[in-house]
């Protein structure tokens, strides 16, 4: 009757091929659901224990399922999903039946062999022996012939006194990428909170604006000194210390005021000394911080930098007083700036990397799929 319905002028031939597949890991977990009427705690991982042995096979995993009922453990383990493996290996006469068919076709015995010790076997339908190894069920396709699954692999192994291969066990990137992403969060967390601290202390929260009054008797004159007490680093824009002398004693002398750094970082953008002419006098001075050194973590300590300001008479005795201005570096904006971008720029590369592996992939099955069109 098969041989009627092949052919193009068989009148029979209108049936239309369906080749089933195994169940998937959803399928197994719906099986495994059932366990809670018998009383038995089947934890999440059971059925990708059950799949890991039978592969999804119907009977396979339905006979693991009631192995595992037989024993009533109160919780299935993963030792106890492969003692019932071991006891289908030991017992079941469906392995026997196979075997026996397979021991019945000599070709398909040999390919076989080949296939469970190993050997690289191009899957195809066309070639009469693997259709007939897949129409037994003993294999696969996974691009190549493949085993169906474990429990057939070590019983063939024993069958054809094959050394046991030594499983690989499968890395599950998705059940460790979140705690890996938690991990490495909080270890930057944690190496961060000092900067965190020092950045809303003496950054985001402290007072920026100085409004100092200096009165100097011996000066004979009141200036007030405004600035902001927060620096960024390498900022473009350059800041700026304001002096203004709105009273001179009487009778008045002009006052010299001398802008000096005390770090080497500190760049002066003008004049660096400027005469005040009573009665009243007002003067920016205009300066940079040039500094590369990058933010540390490691010591993440708030960098001061300290500007005097050296107010001299130009009376005959030529009395001074010095006002230090304290200045407080902010690397930490640069850094976080720093950071963001260096993650976004992350991101974006392994989103294009990502594209372009998914690419490769589509590349390399098309050419799969030709070499296998051009050798079959």
């Amino acid at each position: 009757m098969h041989r009627l319905t092949t052919g193009p002028n068989s009148p029979l031939n209108i049936a239309e091929r369906i080749y089933l597949q195994d169940l998937s890991l959803e399928g197994v977990r719906t099986l495994t659901a059932n366990f809670a009427r018998a009383g038995i705690t089947a934890p999440p991982e059971t059925a990708q224990w059950l799949y890991d042995q039978a592969s999804g096979y119907p009977y396979l995993t339905q006979k693991l399922c009631a192995v595992i009922e037989q024993h009533h453990p109160p919780a299935i383990t993963q030792e106890s999903v492969q003692r019932a493996a071991t006891e289908v290996l030991r017992t079941d006469d469906h392995l026997a039946k196979m075997i026996l068919q397979i021991e019945a076709e000599p070709p398909a015995r040999d390919l076989l062999r080949q296939i469970v010790a190993g050997e690289t076997v191009p899957f195809s339908r066309l070639k009469p022996v693997v259709a007939r190894l897949e129409l037994l069920g003993v294999i696969r396709d996974a691009g190549h012939c493949a085993v169906r699954n474990a429990i057939y692999r070590a019983a063939f192994q024993t069958h054809f006194n094959l050394p046991a291969a030594v499983p690989q066990k499968r890395i599950q990137w998705g059940k460790w990428i979140r705690p890996a992403l938690a991990f490495i969060l909080a270890v930057i967390f944690l190496i961060n909170i000092q900067f965190l601290f020092n950045y809303v202390a003496d950054i985001w929260f402290a007072p920026r604006t100085v409004n100092a009054p200096l009165a100097s008797a011996t000066l004979g004159a009141r200036a007030i000194i405004r600035y902001d007490s927060v620096i960024r680093a390498n900022d473009t824009k350059p800041a700026t210390i304001t002096v203004e002398i709105d009273r001179f004693a009487v009778p008045a002398s002009p006052i010299l005021v001398i802008f000096r750094e005390r770090d080497i970082d500190i760049v002066d953008e003008g004049p660096s000394e400027r005469r005040f002419d009573p009665p009243s006098h007002k003067e920016d001075f205009a300066f940079r911080l040039k500094s590369d050194v990058p933010y540390n973590p490691f010591q993440p300590a708030t960098v001061h930098r300290r500007i005097d300001l050296i107010f001299e008479s130009q009376a005959p005795s030529k009395p001074s007083e010095t006002y230090t201005a304290d200045l407080r570096v902010d690397y930490y904006s640069a850094a976080a700036i720093s950071a963001g971008v260096s993650f976004a720029s992350f991101i974006a590369f392994l989103a294009t990397l990502w594209t372009n592996v998914q690419r490769v992939r589509e590349a390399w099955k098309f050419v799969r799929r030709v070499a296998k069109t051009v050798g079959d």
